[in-house]
């Protein structure tokens, strides 16, 4: 899993000043320090831009799986990609790389030993980090009677990258504090009234956000949820959004910083965080024998989770989603000028496969639905861009009758009625869930029509 090449060191490499750059004068003598210098300013200007404007992680490829060979046991995969480090160095692994679990087991025996006496679920987290090595030996010139390995010396520094297998994931700070802050603003409602005061709303997101645990270093940092009375009133969802990132960017971000200063070359207090997360890795162990040996379970899943990966979205992208259908329509959101109460999703679900979807002729398509069907046609999941689950919907059904049909009647299924069931085909928070009953409660598959209006801005 991890590259054959060699990590340099730091003291390996002059590591200069960011903060200056060679101030060329006529008839100056340049040396080695002068070169170093120069490429320090240079480098260290294209890593601070990167991490300070575009963030950390990966930019493409890099997927984790799980692979079953006929010898060797189970292995872990990761594909060729290119990951952007929280230290703003760009990391390729040009091909798909692998890593034999048991082996690994082996070799972190005591580690295991300790966090799983007995056996169980051990998570471990594949880890990305740069590296660089030296190449391109050269003659150098010395004193007579040198060994072999003193004449000569590496003339360019390659880079390189290093996939790891760890017990304990990186550090990911910033990555938690703007999935956080971002979570905290969405639970804020939009009301077509006044709304809360602006300076009022920046008070309220400033207690949440800053709401860590006393002493608490900012790794632990947990945001609190908003105050439920904080409004954001509609026709002035821009002015509270602009403070709100101007708080994010003036007093919330650098708290979130660790100790990266403004440029200077610093490293975080945990050499971990300098590396990129891909994925936690569930490894089903058993443990037998005397003495003991711990083992992967014969046969048993193992669960490969990428939630808490970040990721980075590419500028043309963003500009598709933007200007595409989706995004015009504001991702889930209604379109402008239609209020909060517009119609975000509608469709016609036909046949026996609810997979078959179509649009009513000049009807709304402006916005996809996709309807999934469960259980021989007693549940559909309805899912759209933009849903979520901490929003209000109101949806409308109206079943298809044909002839010799039975009477049925729709209705929206309550996310609790759907974990009492404990059927892991059937995720919850993915979307709304609906059925259509006869008058003895009977379900069963059924042509209708639905539309769904969002309601989180009315009271």
């Amino acid at each position: 899993m991890t590259s054959t090449m060699t990590r340099v060191a730091a003291a390996d490499v002059a590591p200069g000043d960011m903060s200056k750059h060679v101030k060329y004068t006529f008839g100056m003598l340049l040396g080695v320090d002068d070169f170093t210098q120069e490429f320090t300013y240079l480098s260290g200007r294209d890593r601070w831009l990167a991490r300070d404007l575009l963030g950390y992680g990966t930019a493409w490829g890099l997927s984790v799986a799980i692979e079953r060979p006929p010898d060797g046991g189970p292995r872990l995969n990761v594909d060729r990609g290119v990951g952007l480090t929280p230290l703003g160095e760009l990391v390729c692994v040009p091909s798909m790389q692998c890593a034999y679990l048991d082996p690994w087991l082996v070799k972190h025996r005591d580690e295991v030993a300790t966090l799983l006496p007995d056996g169980g679920s051990l998570p471990i987290y594949a880890v990305l980090c740069y590296s660089s090595r030296p190449t391109d030996n050269v003659p150098i010139p010395g004193e007579p009677c040198r060994s072999e390995d003193e004449l000569t010396a590496p003339s360019r520094l390659q880079d390189d990258f290093e996939l790891e297998l760890r017990l304990t994931p990186p550090a990911q700070v910033e990555e938690t504090a703007i999935r956080e802050f971002v979570a905290l603003l969405r639970q804020v409602r939009i009301v077509d009234g006044p709304g809360t005061d602006l300076a009022a709303f920046v008070s309220g997101i400033r207690d949440a956000a800053m709401a860590a645990p006393a002493g608490s270093p900012p790794a632990a940092a947990i945001m609190g949820a908003p105050d439920p009375g904080l409004e954001i009133p509609s026709d002035a969802l821009t002015d509270y959004l602009r403070a709100a990132f101007r708080l994010w960017v003036t007093e919330i971000r650098p708290k979130v910083r660790l100790d990266i200063g403004c440029g200077a070359d610093e490293c975080p207090p945990d050499d971990s965080d300098g590396c990129l997360l891909l994925a936690e890795v569930a490894l089903p162990v058993s443990v037998e024998g005397e003495p003991r040996r711990w083992f992967l379970t014969p046969g048993a899943e193992i669960h490969v989770n990428e939630e808490d990966r970040p990721y980075l979205l590419h500028q043309r992208m963003l500009q598709e989603w933007a200007f595409g259908e989706a995004g015009a329509a504001g991702a889930g959101s209604p379109a402008e000028g239609q209020g909060r109460d517009a119609i975000i999703a509608a469709g016609r679900v036909d046949g026996n496969d609810a997979n078959e979807m179509t649009k009513p002729p000049g009807g709304w398509s402006w916005h996809r639905l996709s309807v999934q069907m469960f259980d021989d046609g007693k549940f559909y999941l309805l899912r759209f861009p933009g849903f979520r689950s901490e929003r209000r919907y109101v949806v409308k059904g109206t079943p298809i009758r044909r002839q010799g049909d039975r009477v049925r009647v729709f209705e929206v299924v309550t996310d609790e009625e759907i974990e009492a069931r404990n059927d892991p085909n059937t995720p919850v928070g993915r979307g709304i869930y609906v059925r259509l009953v006869d008058m003895e409660g009977e379900g069963g598959m059924c042509p209708f029509l639905v539309e769904v209006s969002d309601f989180s801005g009315l009271a």
